[in-house]
């Protein structure tokens, strides 16, 4: 009886970790692309990828990124290896970014969110430009992975950064 217990115990983790494995190999797909193109570690990689996720997430509703992160499984994994940033003060972020937010009426959002990302960068020791080497990257993965509409999703996202 308590054989058949661990038995079924041990079937279980396996059927449990199926699924990981998968979104874990599908995300490595991701950063072996990135370390390889990109000459980054895996944990830039990883870091990099993350906050450009995180960056789409908090530019997306809801929804459309719960179609991101059911499609690419791992999504949520990788954003929580982005670095964290301090958040931006409440006056509309300083100088110039800050300013151009205002008078877009986009404060706080995009703009603000973009200078966190380069924020993420740099404390990855990435230049904040390989963010614009990453996102084609990025981009290829999504739609391999989810397909044409989520990489739509994505785009609409990332292409505030350019």
């Amino acid at each position: 009886m308590r054989a058949n217990r661990i038995l079924l115990l041990v079937a279980t983790l396996v059927c449990l970790a199926a699924p990981l494995s998968a979104a874990q190999a599908q995300m490595a797909g991701l950063i072996s692309s990135l370390t390889q193109q990109l000459d980054v570690t895996p944990k830039q990689a990883e870091g990099g990828a993350g906050a450009m996720f995180g960056y789409a997430k908090s530019n997306l509703s809801a929804q459309d990124f719960g179609t991101v992160s059911s499609s690419l499984p791992g999504v949520e994994a990788l954003i929580a290896k982005a670095p964290q940033v301090a958040a931006p003060k409440s006056g509309g972020g300083s100088s110039l970014m800050g300013s151009v937010g205002s008078l877009l009426g986009t404060a706080g959002k995009g703009l603000t969110s973009a200078d966190q990302l380069s924020q993420s960068f740099s404390s990855l020791g990435l230049a904040p430009a390989m963010i614009q080497q990453f996102a084609p990257i990025v981009m290829q993965y999504a739609e391999q992975v989810g397909g044409p509409g989520v990489a739509q999703i994505l785009q609409g996202s990332l292409m505030l950064l350019q």
